[in-house]
């Protein structure tokens, strides 16, 4: 009796499907007709996908297969540009051939920009905190080690690949294959889409990518932030956002974003922290306060005569007020805001946020060097550089 793969349970399939990427399930699908079946029923569990909508428009399924294809030979230098043709030539099919051609382009241009930088956030509800918490390092490392699980002995693994000028600042302290899959996805959609709009500038001799790129970077900054208020989803919104930071750092090396622009993304960084730098104060302003106050005693203290007891109690506060005032003498000592309830939490995103803030500058002092811009009008990247490093210097 011969056992196919439908016939087993779907709970079982679905535990298989969390240890497979979206271009394994899509094609699955094209085996046979059954198993497209399967493949689209594994896909909607997975990634709430419904293929088999009757609303979905074909041009977004090809696109979804795009995405799949891509992730497949990526590693093909021609993928990029293949798979742009066949987009700018399924745009252009559908396009009417009378009136309303720009508005018609715009639908296209943002459901394919849309599906594409989705994609690249697919995968992280599945990774582990361990593989999510490899994004957040701050000290990259020159090459990288890992276990064999064949010989069971450290092998050297090639960092993970870079090109163009900042993209090597953004680098991964321990690097697995599942950061490598995330880190090599965000530059191959990144040079596509740059392939795609020279295709379609041609075709169309204007396109309004970056302006969907813009608003689709706020969509998914806006959801990264609901997310990172939520206890189960906080180390998968750090990974995201440095996703989309990557993303960045990419198109401006491409030209496809401007300075202008970059420092428009800046500004919406700062709501997606839950502290701020200054926050690093608090605790300082409260040990001053308790420090510097002089509470008088009760008047019952004043008017008779202090027990023993009493005495003691003045006496001990008259230590503590002293010692206390001993240690402020001294500058900011990292005690007093270690003990502060929202220091693990601060400390998290100041280093995050500075990450950020370096790659982003980096990738903008490239292109101002490249391009030879006489200004740079970053006045949200300037002011979230100047107060992370305010706070780092509260600990000198």
């Amino acid at each position: 009796m011969t056992l196919h793969l439908y016939d087993l349970p779907y709970e079982l399939l679905l535990q298989v499907a969390r240890h497979v990427s979206f271009s394994d399930l899509w094609y699955l699908g094209t085996s046979s007709r059954r198993l497209r079946v399967l493949g689209h029923q594994l896909i909607f569990s997975k990634y709430h996908i419904d293929l088999t909508d009757p609303q979905l428009h074909p041009f977004a399924y090809a696109v979804y297969s795009a995405c799949a294809f891509l992730e497949r030979n990526g590693q093909d230098a021609s993928t990029c540009q293949w798979i742009a043709n066949h987009l700018a030539v399924a745009i252009h099919d559908r396009l009417p051939k009378t009136i309303e051609i720009p508005s018609s382009l715009d639908y296209f241009v943002d459901r394919y920009v849309g599906i594409f930088i989705d994609s690249l956030l697919m995968e992280l509800p599945y990774c582990s905190a361990c593989q999510l918490r490899e994004w957040n390092q701050l000290q990259p490392s020159p090459t990288y080690s890992k276990l064999d699980p064949l010989t069971s002995t450290l092998a050297e693994v090639s960092p993970a690949p870079r090109s163009g000028g900042n993209i090597g600042l953004f680098t991964i302290a321990t690097i697995s294959n599942t950061s490598a899959a995330c880190y090599t996805a965000t530059i191959r959609v990144a040079d596509l889409f740059a392939t795609l709009d020279s295709v379609l500038s041609m075709l169309f001799n204007a396109t309004q990518q970056k302006s969907f790129i813009m608003a689709h970077l706020h969509r998914v900054v806006m959801q990264l932030t609901h997310q990172y208020r939520r206890i189960d989803q906080h180390d998968m919104a750090n990974s995201g956002l440095r996703i989309c930071v990557l993303l960045v750092c990419k198109l401006v090396d491409h030209g496809l974003l401007s300075i202008a622009e970059v420092n428009l993304f800046a500004g919406l960084l700062p709501g997606f922290f839950i502290t701020q730098p200054t926050d690093v104060h608090l605790a300082w302003a409260n040990a001053m306060a308790n420090a510097t106050s002089s509470n008088p005693e009760p008047p019952s203290t004043l008017v008779s005569r202090p027990t023993i007891g009493a005495l003691l109690s003045q006496r001990l506060r008259q230590q503590q007020r002293k010692a206390t005032a001993t240690a402020l003498s001294y500058p900011h000592p990292i005690s007093i805001y270690m003990d502060h309830p929202h220091w693990p939490l601060w400390l998290q995103e100041t280093k995050l946020r500075m990450m950020i803030v370096l790659d982003l500058a980096r990738g903008l002092i490239n292109q101002y060097h490249a391009r030879k811009i006489n200004r740079l009008d970053i006045q949200f990247l300037t002011n979230m550089l100047q107060e992370t490093v305010s706070a780092f210097n509260a600990f000198k």
